[in-house]
């Protein structure tokens, strides 16, 4: 019952609140019609147009801030940056503006690019050298530009008569469109491109007309490929050659007067009127050998800049480069010859060094160095300082010899040579045996066999054997007997003078004989006998021998009978 009297009470409560009025709805509006294709290229070319304005406007903002910016570096490099963007941007908006205007690219909107690598800066280094060549055949390549140039202006024309007609065509159908005036800045925009293209073309077909009777007039005065040889020599080589022998005459006039002037001071006793240390003498020495040759190329130089010959400047200075350059990686060795010229490496002046296995005295050190060996025939050899550089010294001692023989002198080889060097260079070594017949060495061949020097007194050595039934007379006077009797036959060969001392003695007591050792030395004036003196010293033994009823002792074997061993 409760229930359905509370029923009742919402109902009419519901029943007797105001009802809000309900708000008209607004009619939906008809669709619009569709563009056509040639209202929204219009549409399209408008909002292109005014994005290139809004660019110009950005462009123009920002180089206005740039010029206020120039106190604060940070700031202006941002604003360098940005307006570098902004202008290549804005580049790149205008030429595709131009090719939906016109509907043909222009390359001449393209943004240009600087080159400013390696390969630019080459080129304008043989800039003057490509200019002088560009002027010595200037007719053929006038000619050759005047085709190329025609050709181009041939392929340009079509596609100048081909944008003209393309912006005659967009403006048609700009003028067409209803919308007059939101139409005006395009318009006027097509129409400015019309006349610059038109403009252009009567510019363009007014060359052509130059150039082809400019080619005309060329072709007819045309010579010959004979002309331009003899041009190219008369007016090219021959001059080029003069420049450079000029110029060379110049380095080296320079180079020459300056080490005149060298040795100019050196024969006036500069240095021993300073007092100059060795070290300082040499230090200078160098400093003024590298300052003549950058005098000499500077003077070079100089000529080739007078007479304004640019081409073989630019390739003198290359080459200098160059070689600069190429220096770089062989500093450390200079460093080397540099310690060498200022007597600090391991080469001094005045010491003994080993070359090609012979010794040598360092005379002197320079850019091309002395050495010599006064014992040798044509004993001066002139080597350049990066041989210098491999080599070491010491000093020599006052006792050493530069070579074991001297030429006149007597040697005995390790091969039973026994000879007269009568040359030795440091090539080779001649000897004349006994006989006059000549025997060459090399050099290095001859001490290798061990020269035995018998110029400076020399020893004969002989063994000779007596019978053991001698042995009371070898152990007695028969040794002093047999000395006499050598000394007084030596006199055959020999003079006494050089007969310095004979001995006899008891070498052995050998098996079958009593073994004698004849010790005979003899001054260097005898060394042409030495051979002989041998031989004599054997017949001399025998001789006395036979004097005094001696018998030479010979092998014996002794035979035991078989009894005999059995006893």
């Amino acid at each position: 019952m409760r229930i359905r009297q509370l029923l009742i009470f919402i109902f009419g409560l519901a029943t007797t609140l105001p009802v809000p009025a309900q708000q008209p709805v607004p009619p939906t509006p008809p669709p619009a019609a569709p563009l056509s294709e040639q209202a929204q290229r219009i549409l399209l070319l408008r909002n292109k147009l005014t994005s290139r304005q809004d660019a110009e406007k950005a462009l123009k903002d920002t180089r206005a801030e740039l010029k206020a910016a120039a106190a604060d570096p940070e700031k202006k490099s941002r604003l360098e940056e940005q307006e570098k963007k902004q202008s290549e941007a804005l580049t790149a908006m205008t030429a595709e503006l131009h090719r939906e205007l016109s509907g043909v690219s222009d390359p001449g909107l393209a943004a240009e690019k600087g080159d400013n690598g390696l390969e630019a800066q080459f080129r304008e280094v043989v800039k003057p050298a490509l200019e002088m060549m560009n002027d010595l055949m200037k007719q053929p390549r006038e000619i050759s530009d005047l085709r190329r140039a025609i050709e181009a202006l041939k392929k340009e024309i079509p596609g100048l008569e081909k944008a003209i007609a393309g912006l005659t065509k967009t403006t048609a159908d700009v003028e067409a469109d209803k919308d007059k005036k939101t139409n005006a800045p395009l318009l006027a925009e097509l129409k400015r491109q019309l006349d610059d293209h038109r403009q252009s073309l009567t510019v363009k077909k007014s060359q052509l007309t130059v150039f082809e009777r400019r080619l005309e007039e060329l072709m007819a005065e045309r010579q010959g490929f004979g002309h331009y040889a003899a041009q190219l020599w008369s007016g090219f080589v021959l001059k080029r050659l003069l420049n450079i022998l000029l110029a060379v005459a110049a380095f080296t006039g320079v180079l020459f007067l300056l080490r005149w002037v060298r040795r100019w001071i050196t024969r006036r006793g500069l240095r021993k009127r300073l007092r100059a240390s060795p070290f300082v003498a040499r230090a200078t020495e160098v400093l003024f050998h590298v300052l003549s040759v950058i005098a000499a190329i500077f003077s070079a130089f100089i000529v080739l800049w007078i007479s304004g010959d640019w081409l073989l400047l630019t390739l003198a200075m290359l080459v200098v480069a160059g070689l600069i350059l190429v220096s770089r990686h062989t500093v450390p060795r200079m460093y080397e010859q540099a310690r060498i010229l200022l007597n600090l490496g391991g080469v001094r002046e005045g010491e003994r060094v080993i070359w090609h296995g012979l010794p040598w005295l360092v005379k002197r050190l320079h850019f091309s160095s002395t050495l010599q060996n006064p014992a040798l025939t044509g004993g001066s050899l002139r080597l350049p300082l990066r041989e210098m550089g491999q080599l070491l010294s010491r000093p020599s001692g006052q006792k050493e010899r530069w070579f074991p023989t001297d030429e006149g002198d007597w040697v005995e080889l390790n091969d039973g040579t026994i000879g007269k060097v009568v040359l030795q260079t440091p090539e080779s070594v001649q000897l004349v045996p006994v006989g006059g017949s000549f025997k060459t060495y090399t050099t290095t061949d001859f001490l290798s066999r061990t020269p035995r020097n018998l110029s400076h007194n020399f020893r004969v050595q002989s063994r000779f054997g007596l019978d053991y039934r001698h042995t009371a007379d070898v152990l007695g006077t028969a040794p002093e007997i047999l000395a006499a009797a050598l000394r007084q036959g030596y006199r055959r060969l020999v003079e006494p003078d050089d007969i310095i001392r004979v001995n006899v003695e008891l070498v052995e007591a050998a098996s079958s004989s009593l073994d004698l050792l004849v010790l005979a030395d003899f001054t260097g004036k005898a060394a042409p006998h030495y051979a002989a003196l041998h031989r004599l010293t054997q017949r001399l033994c025998l001789e006395t021998t036979a004097a005094n009823k001696w018998t030479v002792a010979f092998p014996q074997m002794v035979v035991h009978r078989a009894e005999e061993a059995g006893e």
